[in-house]
């Protein structure tokens, strides 16, 4: 008999090498690759292959999934490749594959409402944390963060189990430093109460959960006194790499401080300046402000403008710049856009220690540059920066 003879269907889901036939034999239903691998056996009464999505690096990729029945039982299987890695006893609504987490989305009923809540399990299919959030986002192989009713909570998760290091709050900011002079990686996070604190450490001996600790300018009285006291404010910056100093604010000034609570950068930054502390290098770090702008069609938003502060606190340049880099062996690049009426351009400048431009660099459209906009540049950095952007 050939093997395709009470076929159901040939699945037209082709991604890649990703092949498989789904097929029936006395009734039942079960799943070839396309290597002629049953890859499930003829058990179930109806089997259905869908798309899915991982994540991996921060990189979003498709993952095939098989949802079966049998006997009145719900099940979905993982397919990894050209085999079923893992079969769960659910059916959810929706699957996210990130790291060695499920992220699933199941639909309930309540007053004849339907609603959508989403937990996490395993790649097993043990549940890690009941579906009952609004949203979960896995931040680190060890950390997610998930949101209910407009408050957010961080949860220390692992492979058998979950528990909430943080929250509810009305927001967390989730970050990581590597210290070199100790070959660790600290895992820390924000509420909004400002406090910091440390979640985790990881090194040579591998990773190890921490509890109660807040970070701040004085010891510890006890457990039961956890406020780092002194500070206003404590934040920092994290765009997905290792991020080693924090902003404190105190009476409206800003400092840069380490782990450690040396002090980086004394209290001279303005309290308006946002300081992007993951871009402090060789004593500079780059500080921001946000405008209000306007569009074309009379809609205001709002855009970030950028700058460096030395240790004694001094601006290198107006707040001209839509994107800058860390200083490396004494030079950083920054980078502005010129907009004209018939023209537009993107500029990089590599600038030193003290502000001087060593280089400007403008890749222009099509039309060139304009003499009258040349001139607003020159303007704005020798001190006129409303002649560019209209920068208080």
């Amino acid at each position: 008999m050939n093997i395709f003879e009470g076929l159901k269907k040939y699945s037209s889901l082709k991604k890649g090498e990703v092949d498989f036939v789904v097929c029936s034999r006395d009734g039942k239903y079960g799943l070839l690759n396309k290597y002629l691998y049953l890859c499930l056996p003829y058990e179930y009464d109806n089997i259905e292959l869908e798309y899915g999505q991982s994540l991996s690096k921060g990189v979003c990729r498709t993952t095939l999934f098989a949802k079966m029945e049998k006997n009145g039982t719900k099940y979905t299987a993982i397919i990894d490749g050209d085999a079923v890695c893992n079969v769960l006893t659910c059916q959810p609504k929706s699957l996210l594959l990130c790291r060695q987490f499920l992220i699933i989305e199941e639909e309930f009923t309540k007053d004849g409402n339907k609603y959508s809540r989403q937990g996490l399990l395993n790649r097993g299919g043990i549940r890690i944390l009941e579906s009952e959030y609004d949203s979960i986002k896995i931040v680190s192989d060890h950390f997610a963060i998930v949101s209910k009713d407009n408050l957010m909570e961080l949860y220390y998760i692992c492979q058998t189990n979950s528990e909430r290091k943080i929250g509810p709050s009305k927001e967390i900011k989730y970050g990581e430093g590597y210290r070199e002079d100790n070959e660790e990686m600290y895992y820390y996070a924000t509420d909004d109460e400002y406090d910091i604190v440390i979640l985790g450490i990881e090194g040579n001996d591998g990773f190890r959960k921490i509890d109660n600790w807040i970070f701040g300018p004085d010891d510890l009285d006890s457990d039961e006194d956890l406020r780092p006291r002194g500070y206003d404010k404590i934040y920092f910056s994290y765009h997905g790499k290792p991020n080693n100093y924090f902003a404190v604010v105190v009476d409206n000034k800003t400092e840069l401080i380490d782990f450690n609570g040396n002090q980086i950068i004394p209290f001279v930054i303005p309290s308006d300046c946002h300081v992007e502390t993951d871009t402090y290098s060789e004593g500079i770090v780059g500080v921001s402000k946000i405008k209000q702008e306007e569009n074309s069609e009379g809609n205001t938003y709002e855009k970030t403008y950028y700058s460096f502060v030395n240790t004694k606190g001094e601006l290198l340049s107006n707040f001209i710049y839509e994107e800058i880099t860390k200083f490396k062996n004494g030079q950083a690049k920054a980078y502005f856009s010129i907009y004209g009426k018939t023209s537009y351009g993107y500029c990089e400048q590599i600038i030193d220690k003290n502000g001087n431009i060593l280089s400007d660099n403008t890749d222009w459209d099509s039309d060139g540059p304009n003499t009258d906009w040349v001139d607003m540049i020159d303007d704005a950095f020798e001190g006129d920066p409303e002649a560019y952007l209209n920068i208080d």
